[in-house]
């Protein structure tokens, strides 16, 4: 398979993703305190969370957002008509980002593909939509000086929630 890349959406010029789920940093010129130097093009290293998702800083203009590969992979080759806003993996492999293997899918088609084709179901606490998992990757999120607003748009939740898990409101068990 040929790679082929296009450009982060919302970050044209800074980054691109690849369909083989490859993410790098364009050349381009800085000037910080007046000097200025050319930064070269870059792959970046994703990070990979517990909950087994593989995650990229991308940063303009001193701004540090944290994006989940697969949702950059889908958001740049895979058209969405119906608005679905989850990811799913087909195989079931988190860390399998080439295009292929993704697909848009509502939370309800992601859940039962999971349980149906995985045999997955998840420890959740309640009714949430967030995993035990995910917990100790927001906390360290946010331990990183990444905004609440960023971290709630990161895993589809209201700010309010991530500032309840911050504060150990909820998933106090959770460490």
């Amino acid at each position: 398979m040929t790679e082929v890349w296009k450009s982060v959406v919302g970050y044209e010029g800074f980054y691109e993703v690849s369909n083989m789920g490859r993410v790098k940093s364009l050349a381009r010129l800085l000037r910080p305190n007046g000097r200025s130097h050319m930064k070269p093009e870059n792959f970046l290293t994703p990070r990979l969370l517990r909950s087994g998702y593989s995650v990229v800083g991308l940063s303009v203009d001193g701004v540090l957002q944290f994006h989940r590969v697969h949702r950059l992979v889908a958001k740049a080759f895979l058209d969405n008509p119906e608005g679905k806003a989850q990811v799913n993996h087909i195989d079931g492999d988190k860390l399998n980002n080439i295009v292929e293997n993704l697909e848009w899918a509502t939370a309800f088609e992601n859940q039962q593909h999971a349980v149906n084709v995985l045999g997955k179901h998840g420890e959740r606490c309640g009714n949430a939509t967030i995993k035990n998992a995910d917990i100790v990757d927001i906390r360290f999120l946010l331990g990183h000086g990444v905004r609440q607003v960023d971290v709630a748009k990161l895993y589809g939740v209201t700010p309010h929630v991530i500032s309840r898990i911050n504060c150990e409101r909820s998933w106090s068990r959770v460490a």
